[in-house]
């Protein structure tokens, strides 16, 4: 993968053919990140231990989310686009919590319960694509490419009012996060002279429970991305 990354920049950085252009951008980006998959759930329980974690922490809510990366790409004489877009995404996802579970203990009544998994990545995304002309200053870049996300942190906070006891608030990380998202990603920037509104999809194909050892689960990583992007 690292070589794949280091051609795409020396292609794009030390191309000089005629009529083609490189542009630099700054990207900043939110939206909507949650799991799919046979074992992706809505809701979930906590299991009070001494290291208190939720059961099934892979919602199919979205918590909030937020990146901010470097892009570079080159636009050939015909308007073809390749590219490169470095980033740090903080994504999450959210489950609602309906009860406790403890061992020798009753269960436990939970309100207001939530768990949201933040999951911190450092994203390469190479892609291709076309711009188009849509109006005077005004262009559309179509791209598809591929998100590969180095997981650096999974990271699980419990919220809730148990029993009427109190609030309840605790956090966790996961010992069995993924090496690497990989996600295939379609994306629409729209352009007015430096600006751009991004929308996106991505479709994760990398299963987060895949290490995790005597699980048989199945939870896979989805995300409709906006963004703002400022080209230097």
């Amino acid at each position: 993968m690292k070589k794949i990354l280091i051609l795409i920049l020396t292609v794009i950085l030390t191309a000089t053919v005629s009529g083609q252009t490189n542009e630099f951008s700054v990207q900043l980006s939110s939206g909507l990140f949650s799991f799919r998959g046979l074992s992706a759930t809505k809701t979930s329980t906590i299991i009070f231990t001494q290291n208190s974690y939720t059961n099934n922490p892979y919602g199919r809510g979205s918590g909030l989310s937020y990146g901010f990366g470097l892009q570079v790409q080159r636009i050939t004489r015909t308007n073809f686009i390749f590219g490169l877009q470095t980033s740090y995404e903080s994504l999450s996802s959210k489950v609602k919590i309906d009860n406790g579970w403890a061992l020798e203990a009753p269960s436990a009544n939970i309100s207001d319960g939530k768990t949201i998994l933040t999951n911190q990545f450092l994203s390469f995304h190479p892609f291709l694509g076309e711009r188009m002309k849509l109006f005077n200053q005004i262009t559309s870049d179509l791209t598809l490419g591929i998100d590969l996300g180095v997981c650096l942190n999974s990271r699980e906070h419990e919220t809730g009012i148990v029993d009427n006891e109190g609030k309840y608030d605790d956090s966790y990380t996961l010992a069995n996060k993924p090496s690497i998202d990989i996600r295939p990603r379609i994306e629409f920037t729209n352009y007015y002279k430096k600006f751009g509104l991004t929308i996106g999809y991505s479709y994760g194909l990398t299963n987060y429970t895949n290490r995790m050892v005597g699980a048989n689960m199945e939870v896979y990583s989805r995300m409709i991305r906006f963004g703002l992007t400022y080209r230097l």
